[in-house]
């Protein structure tokens, strides 16, 4: 007499039916997806239409020659929740999973984000990269929003490319990092300050060299300007003292330098030094600080 039981095959995600599994990866999220990665390897191969109901304040997207991490931060029901950042690393076998989450998770960003950020490692792999950004983002009914934009641009054409999936409206600070191969030259922005979402933005802050004679023009708008700058002049002190004089918006201007060509006693006249060492000087409604030591200016009210 045979078994009273009949041996079934278990079921499990590794042989479950297409049908049956696309119906679960339709209730889960993109966090839930990533961890049915760690330890199925059938999906962790698969390209997966999950359910992106993407609520992330923040996300940045690391790209390097061997891997792409999306590094978010995603805002809990209760607004009084702390938000904490998670990693998603994706190896270079899986660069097609890669675009489609992507894809997937900026079409369904529906949140303003607190940051965008866009970090290339390696300059071959820009071109491709931006490319796959851009791709995701055009999925979009309406241009993704975002109060923070960071790149680590090695040429405008860069940014120019990725600013019309941007809205100009909600944007409000924008950040350029200096890339990991190093330049020295200065970066052209004039298609850049043209932008509606240059003129729009408060708050500026670069390591990539600007030229300063588009200061007084395409700067006094700002109400905060951090950069790093290659040189600096007689001119250029002067140019950023008008601009506070005639320009009340702006609070704050402040640089780092590597050459001081002039003595700053020629252009802004003789100082106080204070406990620090700082050198001042007190204008009508303006304040310069000149640290020495540090190669920094900082014009303030």
């Amino acid at each position: 007499m045979g078994n009273f039981f009949s041996k079934k095959e278990v079921l499990t995600l590794e042989n479950m039916p297409d049908v049956v599994l696309n119906e679960i990866f339709g209730h889960c999220d993109y966090r839930s997806i990533q961890c049915l990665r760690k330890v199925c390897l059938r999906i962790r191969k698969s390209v997966i239409h999950f359910n992106a109901d993407s609520k992330f304040i923040s996300f940045q997207i690391y790209a390097g020659p061997k891997s792409t991490i999306f590094e978010y931060e995603d805002k809990n029901k209760k607004e009084d929740e702390e938000t904490n950042w998670k990693n998603i690393f994706y190896d270079s076998t899986m660069t097609r999973e890669m675009r489609q989450d992507l894809s997937l998770i900026l079409s369904t960003q529906n949140r303003t984000l607190r940051l965008f950020g866009i970090f290339v490692e390696h300059v071959d792999t820009v071109p491709e990269i931006l490319d796959t950004i851009r791709h995701a983002l055009s999925f979009r009914p309406r241009p993704l929003r975002a109060k923070r934009i960071q790149m680590e641009p090695i040429n405008q054409s860069e940014i120019i490319s990725i600013l019309p999936f941007i809205d100009p409206r909600t944007l409000i600070e924008i950040e350029f990092f200096e890339p990991d191969i190093g330049i020295e030259d200065v970066m052209e922005i004039d298609e850049l300050v043209e932008t509606e979402h240059w003129k729009r933005a408060e708050w500026l802050r670069s390591e990539r060299y600007l030229s300063p004679e588009l200061y007084q023009k395409h700067f006094s708008h700002f109400k905060t300007v951090l950069l790093t700058v290659k040189e600096i002049s007689t001119k250029d002190l002067v140019t950023i003292k008008e601009m506070f004089l005639h320009n009340s918006n702006l609070e704050r201007f402040s640089f780092v330098y590597r050459i001081l060509h002039v003595d700053p006693l020629f252009s802004l006249g003789i100082p106080t030094v204070d406990e620090n060492e700082y050198e001042i000087w007190n204008f009508e409604n303006l304040i310069v600080k000149h640290d020495s030591l540090n190669c920094g200016f900082e014009f303030s009210r």
